[in-house]
C-alpha cells in the first residue's frame, strides 16, 4: 500500500518482532505510523506497555490500551483524510491478558480481568468507533472496512492472578443454532478454522449479501495490493487476490486452502478436508459432527477426494 502512494498506520498487536530489541521493525515494513503493545513486555489492556513509532508511551497510566489504539487510528485517518490511506487494526480485544510477564498485567478497575463476553462487547465497541469515524470524516463511500479473524475462539480466559498463577474463568461457551460449542481455538474442525469476515463499502457491496467463495488469510496481501493499484508484486505469493469481489461482485474460489501448525497440516476444499495423519473429512454434513473417514473405509468419491487432497499435502509437506 506503500508503494502505490497511501498513508500507512498500524495500531494493536505486532507479533513479528520484540519492540524492545527491534522497535523500527514496523517502519522497515511498510508503515508510517504505528503504536503496538510490546509483545512478551508488559500489559496491552490497562496500563498498557506501548511502543509508538520505536519510543515508549509515558502517557498512558490508568488507560485502556483498546482506547489508545483506537484513538490513534482515528487520529492518523482525520490528519490523512484528503489522501488515501490504509488503516491496519490487529486488535488486542479478544483476548487473554499474556501469561508471561512480571509482574502479571494489571487487573483494571473491576479487581479482575474482563470475561470474553466482556472483551467482545468492548471489541465491537472500538470497531463501531472506527466505523463511526470514517463516516464522520465524509469517507463511507470511498473506504472499504474489512473485519476479519485469524482463528476460532478460545476455550478459556484468564480472569485474575493469585501471586504467580494466573486462575482461569468459566470455559468459554458459545451457543450457535441451539447448540452450546466450547471454543475450539487450535482445532483443526471448522470451528477452529473457518473465521468471521465482514466487509462494508457502500456503492459497491450491496448492504446483506454474503458469499460462499473458500478463501484463505493468505489472500488478504494480494487482495488489498490489487485494490491499491498494485498489479504485480516482485516475490512469490501463496494468496490469490480476491479483490473482485468488491470491485465486479464475484470473484473465483480457491481450490483449496492449507490449515497449519508447527506439529500438524491439513488441506480443505470446500467439500472434504484431509490430515496429515490420513483422516478424510466430508465437511458437506451436520458443522457439529465431523467423523473421520480412514483409508479403509473409502468409497470412490472420498478415495478420489484423499487422493487429490494427498497430492496437494505432499507438496506442501516438501517444500
Amino acid at each position: 500500500m506503500k508503494r502505490t502512494g497511501y498513508a500507512t498506520a498500524a495500531a494493536g498487536k505486532w507479533h513479528l518482532a520484540m519492540l524492545k530489541d527491534d522497535p523500527h521493525q514496523p517502519s522497515r515494513l511498510g508503515f508510517d505510523e504505528h503504536c503496538f503493545f510490546g509483545w512478551h513486555e508488559g500489559p496491552r489492556f490497562w496500563e498498557p506497555l506501548l511502543w509508538q513509532n520505536g519510543k515508549i508511551r509515558e502517557d498512558v497510566k490508568e488507560r485502556y490500551g483498546p482506547d489508545v489504539y483506537t484513538e490513534f487510528l482515528i487520529d492518523f485517518m482525520e490528519k490523512h483524510r484528503e489522501q488515501t490511506f490504509f488503516a491496519y487494526y490487529p486488535m488486542a480485544l479478544s483476548h487473554a491478558v499474556s501469561n508471561d510477564v512480571d509482574p502479571h498485567p494489571p487487573l483494571g478497575p473491576q479487581g479482575r480481568y474482563m470475561t470474553f463476553a466482556e472483551m467482545m462487547a468492548e471489541m465491537d465497541k472500538r470497531v463501531g468507533q472506527i466505523v463511526d469515524a470514517v463516516d464522520k470524516l465524509g469517507l463511507k463511500n470511498k473506504t472499504l472496512i474489512l473485519f476479519n479473524s485469524d482463528n476460532g475462539t478460545t476455550p478459556m480466559n484468564y480472569i485474575r492472578h493469585e501471586g504467580r498463577e494466573l486462575i482461569l474463568d468459566a470455559p468459554v461457551i458459545s451457543t450457535i443454532n441451539g447448540n452450546q460449542l466450547l471454543g475450539q481455538k487450535g482445532k483443526f474442525n471448522d470451528w477452529g478454522t473457518r473465521v468471521p469476515t465482514i466487509a462494508r463499502w457502500p456503492g459497491r457491496i450491496a448492504e446483506g449479501t454474503t458469499t460462499d467463495i473458500l478463501a484463505d488469510g493468505t489472500d488478504l496481501l494480494p487482495t488489498f495490493a490489487e485494490l491499491g493499484g498494485q498489479q504485480e508484486i516482485d516475490h512469490p505469493l501463496d494468496g490469490a487476490s480476491f479483490a473482485k469481489l468488491f470491485t465486479e461482485g464475484t470473484s473465483p474460489s480457491r481450490e483449496w486452502v492449507s490449515l497449519q501448525k508447527k506439529d500438524q497440516i491439513g488441506v480443505r476444499t470446500r467439500d472434504w478436508k484431509l490430515l496429515d495423519d490420513g483422516k478424510l473429512f466430508d465437511m458437506r454434513g451436520d458443522p457439529f459432527v465431523e467423523t473421520a473417514i480412514l483409508e479403509s473405509g473409502d468409497t470412490s468419491e472420498s478415495k478420489a477426494a484423499r487422493n487429490r487432497l494427498k497430492q496437494v499435502l505432499d507438496r506442501l509437506k516438501k517444500s
